[in-house]
């Protein structure tokens, strides 16, 4: 049985249909009550499309029109594509294919996905909401930044210990350097550097950023405990509410998002209820200590990982973990956790850490058991969505049966095709540059005056402001035309050694001089031969796909009301 293609199923869209006859649609309430009142906009066959589809099109595509009538001409065009692929659709009914292997499989595989989905949905969704009160408290807080200096430690008695001796007056950025667990900053002094309130996590939001100046704070965040302060303060200009509300809604749901997850996670957590085999945990551990090295690489070994090899089998059989709806074996721990970061693999005799690595280990497991414990496989969206993919998967499978012998492409054809197109295999233009960038017309005229007087182009290269150029003192290599549009047709005017008049680069100014040039060239049929012979298949499927719907869709009843587009666009908000 040949496989679905991967690439095939990447994108497909779950959209909004319902079928009829042999598909156990029968049951009235299978739809939600708002899907059940929507109109039926197009019938295909015993599949139909509903008005509700069109409602969520501006959402699912967030795109705007100039008018009425364009978006209308979207509409319309996005409910013919969805016409024709429910055409595939019912055609892959007749042969059959949702009874096909293949077909099935995926299905059964795309379950587990499906279900947590409908857990985020019960368990984060409904509580990530924005309110207009959370929008304009965060537009208040934008009207300035605070320089901070933060020291973050895993063990809560060394983060209470240094905090009392910063407040008994112990210099911060010495107690950061020596005790913070954080390197980029530790080695600053903590230093964090000014920061927006919209730029900090909930837990500086609201321990941090309202400190006075001198003040420190210590508190809880993810994996140990802060220690942080207040250093300075100064006013920032905003940008009018209206250009960035949408910005402030995303970054307030995405932390409203984190935290309900993080809630969710520590709830079930609780439930998984996990126990350590502190047997096993003990014998990997004094095993690891007896066998490797204190120091391996340079780097102190912790005692957190084994290589499966070198124990016996029933050694790799112990149980290390146990947790409600499973057990997690040494083996399996150890295979699984090979691929993690070495602070994410806890010592074997740290208990409580290492319960929560099994449980990052077997959390798709947990989210799994929730879900089914929750009988969301019952739900209406549940059933929509496997409902949905089967069509999708369906349709996928149909059009590779359409295509699949029309999209052979030999290899006389290749050779014939580059031969006739070998123009559009090329190696665009390339020209090495070099640039000087300022921030003013004046300056950049002061420095042209200059160079037509015999200055070195280099000397002020080497101070360029293109943060890409700093550490190359100016020079840009050889770039393309795709690359630098300004600069390539400023640089493409030139003479090897001659450099430009100043000219705007956004809201700077540059001048260039040209280094070297390299040609456009017809890059070689072997370089290319793989490239043209997707393209050639890619065509041949395209066109074996237009012809079989040609011919094929006059086959299947299909009636489409387009009026009732018309009831899915507001039109008084384009007057």
């Amino acid at each position: 049985m040949k496989r679905i293609s991967a690439l095939i199923l990447i994108g497909l869209l779950i959209i909004a249909v319902s079928c009829g006859g042999d598909r156990d649609a029968s049951d009235p309430q299978y739809y939600k009550e708002e899907r059940a009142q929507s109109q039926t906009i197009a019938k295909i066959g015993e599949s139909e499309l509903k008005v509700f589809l069109l409602e969520e099109f501006n959402e699912m595509y967030a795109t705007s029109f100039g008018s009425a009538q364009e978006e209308y001409e979207a509409k319309k065009e996005y409910l013919d594509s969805m016409i024709n692929m429910y055409v595939f659709v019912e055609a892959a009914y007749e042969l059959g294919l949702q009874k096909d292997p293949e077909v099935i499989r995926v299905i059964e595989e795309s379950h587990p996905a499906f279900m947590r989905d409908e857990l985020f949905k019960a368990k984060i969704l409904p509580f990530i909401d924005v309110s207009e009160h959370e929008i304009e408290t965060w537009y208040e807080n934008m009207d300035e930044e605070v320089k901070m200096s933060v020291i973050f430690l895993q063990d809560s008695t060394r983060a209470d210990s240094v905090y009392k001796a910063i407040d008994n007056g112990a210099d911060f950025a010495a107690m950061a350097r020596k005790y913070s667990l954080d390197q980029p900053t530790a080695v600053e002094g903590g230093d964090l550097g000014h920061r927006t309130w919209v730029s900090l996590s909930e837990e500086f939001q609201n321990n941090v950023f309202n400190l006075a100046e001198g003040e420190v704070t210590i508190f809880s965040v993810p994996g140990g405990w802060d220690i942080a302060t207040v250093t300075d303060r100064r006013e920032v200009e905003r940008q009018p509410l209206d250009q960035i509300k949408d910005m402030l809604i995303s970054r307030i749901q995405a932390e409203k998002k984190a935290r309900v997850q993080n809630e969710f996670y520590d709830e079930l957590f609780e439930e998984a209820d996990i126990k350590i085999n502190e047997e096993t945990a003990e014998f990997i551990y004094d095993k690891a200590a007896t066998l490797y090295p204190d120091v391996i690489g340079g780097v102190p070994f912790r005692k957190n990982t084994f290589n499966p090899q070198d124990l016996a089998e029933y050694e790799r059989n112990m149980i290390l973990a146990t947790y409600n709806g499973g057990e997690v074996t040494l083996g399996d721990y150890l295979n699984q956790t090979a691929r993690w970061n070495d602070n994410q693999r806890p010592p074997f005799n740290e208990t409580e850490n290492l319960k929560k690595a099994v449980f990052n280990l077997k959390l798709m497991d947990l989210l799994q058991q929730k879900a089914q414990n929750m009988k969301l496989s019952e739900t209406v969206d549940y059933k929509d969505a496997v409902r949905f993919f089967r069509d999708q998967i369906m349709a996928a499978k149909m059009k590779e049966l359409i295509v699949e012998e029309k999209a052979f492409v030999s290899e006389d054809e290749v050779a014939e095709y580059y031969r006739e197109h070998a123009d559009e295999y090329v190696i665009p233009k390339k020209l090495h540059v070099k640039e000087i960038m300022v921030e003013t017309e004046a300056e950049a005229e002061e420095i042209y005056n200059q160079l037509q007087v015999g200055d070195d182009f280099d000397s002020f290269a080497e101070n360029t402001i293109r943060p890409t150029a700093v550490n190359s003192k100016g020079d840009l290599g050889f770039i393309s035309e795709f690359n630098f549009p300004t600069l390539f047709a400023q640089a493409n005017q030139l003479e090897i050694g001659e450099f430009s008049e100043p000219f705007p680069v956004g809201d700077n100014w540059s001048i260039v001089t040209l280094v070297a040039v390299r040609d456009q060239q017809v890059k070689l049929f072997d370089e290319v031969a793989t490239q043209v012979q997707t393209e050639l298949e890619n065509k041949k499927k395209e066109t074996a796909l237009q012809e079989w719907m040609a011919e094929n869709k006059d086959r299947f009843d299909i009636d489409v009301n387009y009026e009732l587009i018309w009831e899915t666009i507001d039109k008084e908000a384009y007057e």
